[in-house]
């Protein structure tokens, strides 16, 4: 890739972003990084860092990956270099992709989440009307290093993907520190409760990840009739308490990027 890029903001997933365009073989001299804090250490130096936008600068690409309330006073600045050719690449939850749209440019919203950081990332997009398939690829290009990819065809379905699957890992951290804590609570010391439970995730997820059943086949294979897991998911399964729990804690989450969108 030969275009230049300008990311706006370099949190968790603007440095995963980073480091995945340069293990892709990315030339850091294209690279340019607006963000408030000072240059961060052991970062390439032939990537351009400024905490102040150049005015004569006009990317190729800008990447917006700042916290939603951060966002309209950065499109006040930037709105002085897009063009009607700058794709603009929103990582910014909530957000709908016309705040974007500053000059009839076209826009790449991307909703990823924090496994990411490690290649291991959902990665949903969706491309506004003026965008073309090439830069649906340059797109891809640009976050395929950092996990699955799947395009949408309705933006209203963000709220939802920014609810579940965005959010996704505080749920799953929350379960093992829940998992973590009971062992500690049941005589587990701290150390092996702590391996053993995140171990435990890690081995499901990759075990149903690789397993060509289905998830139900799965949970059949660990429930023996009469047995302890079967008793365990006769308490989860009441009432489908778990599910509307769930179902509750995901409505709240969408309700609030349908908020953050406004």
């Amino acid at each position: 890739m030969k275009n230049t890029i300008l990311l706006c903001g370099y949190g968790n997933m603007g440095s995963s972003m980073v480091n995945g365009w340069l293990k892709g073989g990315m030339n850091p001299q294209l690279i340019h990084i607006l963000d408030i804090k000072e240059r961060v250490a052991g970062l390439d130096p032939n990537i351009t860092w400024t905490q102040e936008l150049d005015e004569n600068f006009q990317p190729d690409i800008i990447v917006i990956s700042v916290k939603p309330n951060q966002c309209m006073g950065l499109l006040k600045q930037i709105k002085q270099i897009i063009k009607l050719e700058t794709l603009l690449i929103s990582v910014v939850a909530g957000k709908e992709s016309e705040t974007f749209n500053l000059a009839n440019n076209p826009v790449v919203r991307i909703m990823p989440n924090t496994p990411a950081a490690i290649g291991l990332g959902n990665m949903f997009l969706y491309a506004s009307l003026s965008v073309s398939d090439i830069h649906k690829r340059v797109a891809v290009s640009l976050v395929e290093a950092l996990g699955e990819i799947f395009w949408l065809q309705d933006e209203a379905l963000m709220h939802a993907v920014t609810a579940i699957s965005g959010s996704g890992p505080a749920y799953i951290f929350y379960l093992i520190k829940l998992f973590r804590d009971k062992l500690i609570e049941y005589g587990i010391s701290e150390s092996d409760a702590d391996r053993a439970s995140k171990q435990l995730f890690f081995g499901a997820t990759k075990y149903g990840a690789e397993n060509i059943h289905g998830l139900s086949k799965l949970i059949n294979d660990v429930t023996s009739p009469g047995g302890t897991t079967e008793a365990a998911l006769k308490v989860l399964n009441e009432d489908e308490s778990l599910d509307r729990l769930f179902s509750h804690a995901f409505e709240e989450a969408i309700k609030r990027s349908m908020e953050l969108s406004k």
